[in-house]
């Protein structure tokens, strides 16, 4: 058995990356890690620097490579084959794994089957790091993902799915769910709130001009990215984080990647009609509102169908959790 840690990294994901790291350290014979930009500058050195602290084996993802996401995790788990690896962990930067994982993990994976999945819950921590989400009124809540693999050498990657892509190889018919003290994985990427919205609309954004789709569809799909909707939190235990070095876990309270989704977002409507995006419920956000402003000399407002839409498509839904919460 050889446990090895996939990680792909995009152009603005270090920040969680020293945490997630140590998380893992001590239950993987080997990271790999996809770079998803091929130039070196300050920042890419110095999360260069971090990985080789952790002994990462370090391949950037070439610059004219077409992808529909963000880093090519085919490529990746092709790469995590060439180093001979049985057992793949799929974690992102700005996830952690529990350290309650983390004592039980060799017998674990040991008794994994080829092509068997192991899914865990993900905990999506809520504007604090130490607390997450247990409601049931949105997407954030309740949340499994196949995070661990036991590698089928005759499957492979399904890669149409853009953004929201898939984290493991193969079919998902040998699922093995770990109860909530056994492991989970916990989401730091809404502790940034400010940048997170503005990251779900960069998202609605390129649904739009890039793939297309129908405006109501992105309205409903992002929806709940925008609510926060007095939220149901509870504590993390301690426990769960004893192997996470406090001072960096509670610095990242702190930042702040704002400048870098408003650049992106500038970027991708450069070249477009603005007016296009008149029906997209993203008019909550200043930034938008007041470049919008800028271009057009009107204030934006969301239509009222539109509106309307989002209102019986919030009221089905909360029914339907309702429904799920009595049975």
């Amino acid at each position: 058995m050889k446990v090895i840690a996939l990680y792909p990294i995009g152009n603005n994901e270090y920040d969680y990356l020293k945490l997630s790291l140590q998380s893992i350290k001590k239950i993987v014979d080997e990271i790999i890690v996809l770079i998803d930009h091929p130039f070196i500058d300050n920042k890419n050195k110095s999360i260069i620097k971090l990985l080789n602290t952790f002994s990462a084996k370090i391949y950037f993802q070439s610059k004219n490579k077409i992808k529909k996401s963000t880093v090519d995790r085919e490529f990746l788990f092709q790469l995590g084959r060439k180093h001979s690896g049985t057992h793949f962990i799929c974690i992102d930067c700005d996830e952690i794994i529990s350290s309650s994982f983390i004592i039980k993990s060799n017998n674990i994976l040991k008794k994994m089957k080829t092509g068997e999945k192991i899914m865990m819950r993900w905990l999506s921590t809520w504007k604090n790091p130490y607390f997450y989400r247990i409601d049931k009124k949105s997407i954030w809540s309740n949340m499994w993902k196949d995070f661990i693999v036991c590698d089928d050498i005759k499957q492979n990657y399904n890669s149409n799915y853009g953004f929201h892509e898939p984290r493991t190889i193969g079919r998902n018919d040998k699922l093995k769910y770990l109860k909530i003290e056994d492991g989970c994985v916990i989401h730091l990427q809404f502790i940034d709130w400010q940048s997170f919205t503005l990251k779900q609309i960069y998202y609605s954004l390129h649904d739009l001009f890039i793939k297309k789709e129908n405006i109501s569809k992105i309205n409903r799909k992002y929806y709940y990215s925008f609510v926060d909707n007095l939220p149901k939190l509870k504590r993390i235990p301690c426990k769960w984080l004893k192997h996470i070095n406090n001072n960096d876990y509670r610095n990242i309270i702190k930042l702040d990647n704002t400048f870098f989704w408003k650049k992106k977002i500038l970027r991708l409507i450069k070249n477009q009609d603005i007016k296009q995006i008149n029906s997209l419920n993203v008019w909550f956000n200043k930034f938008l509102c007041s470049f919008y402003f800028k271009k057009t000399n009107r204030i934006p407002k969301l239509p009222l169908f539109e509106k309307n839409k989002l209102i019986l498509f919030y009221i089905k839904s909360t029914l339907q959790n309702i429904m799920k919460k009595n049975d």
